[in-house]
């Protein structure tokens, strides 16, 4: 395609952008408002310390850097000292989210998240993850090098490009500073965890010109699952220079490597969520012998430049490769009538990852007579690609899943799935935040994108190609009633290519996505924010199967979700934190071929979901240093099945943890599920899975 090859050489010459407010973005707790508030600030130069609070004043994800008070849309931010309090991994940290729901089971590779009703790959400081389910943004539990985590809620195409209508989670990873600050963890705990974390930076040179940043852990843990242990090494070093006053460089890198023994891949429906007359499967029952290897290397560069106090230009650029090695493994089947004898099918998997990405945001403030302009403008580019190679193997003998004898021999090789895509696109978006006075801002955007994309079968010998262009434009309303309320408005849309074929062999047309949201940002003191939000998100062109043709699809589905978000975050007093959130969820299959999906309740969607956390320090006095605190998290029915046939049952957890602070010195005990609930999830009604029973943690960790 001519166009896109054009484009791609200027991306090249441009180079890549930095989605957000700049690599060292600075986080304050007091809400800013007024005309500077909205301005272009030097966040991208001043290097700021470890934010102490939940609540954070500004997120890079909306790449305009201006607060999140005067921002027309939902956005939630976890903040570093909430992770730390919680002793958080990816998929604890996801539950304090409204409207993220993570169905990935325990022991598994990474997150399978749904935000609004809609499966969402997840990013990495702005850039957008477009292969597989994410791995080259997030792998395996450990939030290593992650300062904090934020949620843009409904479209952000304007921002990513191709994205989810329901919202992107972007990880934002810690970087290098001119003051030293060292951070050093260790943590034991049920299942046999062992894990140790390094945090290190500090200048490189007597003038503070260099820094650098090291983060680094590995972590070795069991299960209550049978045979199955996780151990995950992560090592992202980086280092930056000041070229001048008002210009910075940043080059960073990444290596991971998860080993996985015996992943999880779940248990029948009749045993776990449904009655068998043998009784209940035990909860810790793992029918799969094989492990998954999944090792991963990551380099980049940052670059921000002050051009002067009204414009700036951030680029940046990246590059994944991840190899994902599945060996030996076994899926269950459908349970036999007896209610005991589960066949399994044997697979082994190899999967190749790689992504270029790069990105160039302009930022810039000017006045027409009374009108202030915030203007943010940038240019996107990536290139990725996936190879998938599946081998399946005779089904293994199968077994009595109350007293499993494992380790039969797999039968021959039978088939193979060789296939492999690759994707390239090109964004450009320009977006202005107009100031109509000191009370009133409109915010207009509109992307252009444009993308092909190849699918081949290396076994049928077929190629699918297409190519195609996407339009996504962006409008919010804002509206400070007064220092501390402030009322928006928003219309955003998105798209999403997708590979597929029609009877006639047209290519298909990209999904469509396109929401209204209304909400409100409460301040209810100066440190305790609330949120709430009112939306209705539709998605068309999905592919549904071809009712005619076996094998073919048409883009005859689309879906409707609807719902409502009230969150709270921040300090109610000095010591004692707050991070709280209800979702209520409608998500329903509005078209589709298939009479019994229409009008049904979207896989894996939680009506109601609400989370609650609460933490606190005595300040003073003999106490002073001693916290206590903890969290309840509460999750509706969700169903398993197109048709709402299946459902796992909701369930309530609580976390509790107890803390000792003396100078630098912190000792925390985090106790999860406390109660000791019965959490499932589910893939399908033969991959059904226990959540984790009753852990306790001890983390001994020093930071100065």
């Amino acid at each position: 395609m001519l166009g896109l090859r054009t484009f791609c050489l200027l991306g090249a010459l441009v180079g890549g952008g930095l989605a957000g407010a700049g690599p060292l973005a600075a986080q304050t707790v007091t809400p800013e408002h007024g005309r500077d508030a909205r301005a272009p600030d030097r966040d991208d130069i001043v290097v700021t310390g470890r934010n102490e609070s939940y609540l954070a004043d500004r997120a890079i994800s909306t790449r305009d850097g201006g607060t999140l008070f005067d921002t027309p849309q939902s956005v939630q931010v976890l903040t570093e000292q909430l992770l730390r309090d919680q002793r958080a991994d990816t998929f604890s940290a996801l539950a304090n989210l409204p409207s993220v729901r993570n169905s990935a089971p325990v022991n598994f590779d990474g997150v399978r998240v749904q935000v609004r009703g809609f499966f969402a790959p997840t990013a990495l400081d702005g850039l957008l993850s477009k292969v597989g389910n994410g791995p080259a943004a997030n792998l395996g539990p450990d939030l290593t090098g992650i300062d904090r985590i934020e949620l843009l809620l409904g479209p952000a195409s304007l921002l990513f490009g191709n994205s989810s209508p329901g919202g992107t989670i972007n990880f934002i990873s810690r970087q290098p500073e001119a003051r030293p600050g060292y951070f050093l963890t260790t943590t034991i705990g049920a299942f046999d965890l062992y894990r140790v974390e390094a945090d290190l930076t500090g200048p490189i040179d007597p003038q503070s010109q260099l820094a650098y940043r090291l983060s680094a852990s590995f972590r070795d843990q069991g299960s209550f699952l049978e045979g199955a242990n996780t151990r995950n090494s992560v090592i992202t070093p980086a280092a930056s220079v000041n070229l001048g006053d008002r210009t910075r460089l940043t080059v960073e890198g990444s290596y991971r490597l998860l080993e996985l023994d015996r992943q999880n891949f779940g248990l029948p429906a009749r045993g776990t969520i449904l009655p068998n007359p043998n009784g209940r499967i035990p909860r810790e029952r793992n029918v799969n012998t094989g492990g998954v290897d999944v090792e991963q290397y990551r380099i980049g560069f940052r670059f921000a430049h002050e051009i002067d106090p009204d414009w700036s230009i951030r680029s940046s650029f990246r590059f994944v490769t991840t190899a994902y090695d599945v060996r030996e493994a076994e899926l269950p089947g459908a349970l036999e009538a007896d209610g005991r004898t589960l066949p399994r099918f044997p697979f082994d998997a190899f999967d190749r990852y790689a992504e270029y990405q790069m990105q160039t945001t302009v930022r810039g403030k000017f006045a027409t007579g009374a009108i202030q302009h915030n203007v943010t403008a940038g240019l996107d580019l990536s290139h990725s690609t996936a190879d998938f190679l599946f081998l399946d193997f005779a089904a293994s003998a199968p077994i009595d899943v109350f007293t499993p004898s494992l380790g039969a021999p797999r039968g021959p090789a039978g088939g193979q799935f060789d296939a492999g895509n690759k994707l390239r696109e090109l964004g450009i978006f320009v977006q202005d935040r107009i100031g109509l006075g000191q009370r009133l801002d409109l915010v207009l955007g509109g992307r252009y994108d444009i993308f092909d994309q190849v699918d081949r079968d290396r076994v049928a010998a077929t190629r699918t190609a297409q190519s195609g262009s996407a339009f996504s434009p962006r409008i919010g309303l804002l509206y400070r009633a007064r220092d501390l309320l402030s009322f928006y408005a928003n219309y955003s849309k998105s798209f999403q290519p997708q590979i597929g074929r029609s009877v006639t062999g047209a290519p298909f047309r990209p999904t469509r996505g396109e929401q209204v949201e209304l909400g409100a940002k409460l301040g209810l003191t100066k440190q305790l924010m609330g949120n709430f939000a009112i939306y209705q998100i539709t998605q068309t062109n999905v592919a549904t199967p071809d009712p005619d043709n076996i094998g073919f699809s048409v883009l005859d589905g689309a879906q409707r979700s609807r719902g409502i978000e009230v969150s709270m975050t921040g300090e109610v007093t000095p010591g004692w934190h707050v991070q709280a959130s209800y979702a209520y969820l409608d998500a329903r299959v509005t078209r589709s071929t298939e009479s019994a999906v229409r009008g049904q309740q979207v896989l894996r969607t939680s009506p109601h979901s609400a989370s609650l956390w609460s933490n606190y320090e005595v300040q003073t006095g003999p106490l002073k240093g001693l916290g206590f605190g903890g969290g309840v998290y509460v999750v509706d029915r969700r169903p398993v099945t197109s048709a709402n046939t299946l459902f796992v049952p909701g369930y309530t957890s609580i976390d509790a943890v107890l803390s000792y602070r003396v100078r630098h010195w912190r000792l925390a005990i985090n106790a999860k599920n406390l109660t000791d609930s019965f959490a499932f999830d589910a893939f399908g009604a033969s991959r059904v899975t226990y959540g984790t029973p009753r852990t306790i943690e001890a983390t001994l960790s020093v930071d100065f």
